[in-house]
Formats: structure tokens, C-alpha cells, sequence
């Protein structure tokens, strides 16, 4: 693989991680909202661990470091807090989670 297919690569990975915690986002909040037997969440749960899923097996593993207001991958901000009804950040700093370390063959079962 040559320079310009490594950056187009990782550009991608970025925009694809970008996309997941959006996805997250969105369903920490439905399933905050609507009860469990809901098919909205159940639902929203698996697309998002369908799409995490195939994200571990196609960039293999990828840690994302958790501050305050933002989540960074290989030092660039992925995503940040812009309000406080997105602060998946601040969620997760607040918990004392400050990594997260997704690996190829990780498995919807797991992400549940």
C-alpha cells in the first residue's frame, strides 16, 4: 500500500469513528428514553453493534482516549461535547473512563 492509499485509509477510519459515537450518542439517549421491551432501542442497539462490529474487523485496534469534552484517536478530536446534551465525553470522563480499546474480533454479544 502506497503513502496516498495509507492516508486515504486513515482518513476514513477517523470519518468512520466520527460516525459511531455519533451513533452512541443517539442511542444512549433513545435507550435512556423509551423502555427496553421498546423496538426503537432494540433496534438502535443492534444496528450500532452490527456497525461497531464490522469498524473492530476493519481497522483492526483502535483506541480512543476520553477527556472531559472530547474524544481523540491518534491525537486528532473525533468527538466533542457541544452542548450538554452531547456529552458523551464528559459520560464517560465522569465514570472514570478515560480509554477505550476497540480490537478485531470483537462480537455484537460483547458490544451488548
Amino acid at each position: 500500500m502506497d503513502a496516498h492509499e495509507l492516508q486515504k485509509k486513515e482518513i476514513q477510519r477517523m470519518q468512520d469513528f466520527r460516525l459511531i459515537l455519533r451513533d452512541l450518542l443517539k442511542v444512549i439517549k433513545v435507550v435512556s428514553l423509551y423502555p427496553e421491551n421498546n423496538p426503537l432501542p432494540q433496534s438502535l442497539k443492534r444496528t450500532f453493534s452490527e456497525k461497531l462490529e464490522e469498524l473492530a474487523t476493519e481497522h483492526g485496534e483502535t483506541c480512543l482516549i476520553i477527556q472531559k469534552t472530547c474524544l481523540t484517536l491518534d491525537g486528532e478530536i473525533v468527538f466533542t461535547d457541544k452542548s450538554k446534551e452531547e456529552s458523551l465525553a464528559a459520560l464517560f470522563f465522569d465514570a472514570g473512563i478515560t480509554k477505550l480499546i476497540f480490537k478485531e474480533g470483537l462480537d455484537v454479544i460483547e458490544i451488548y
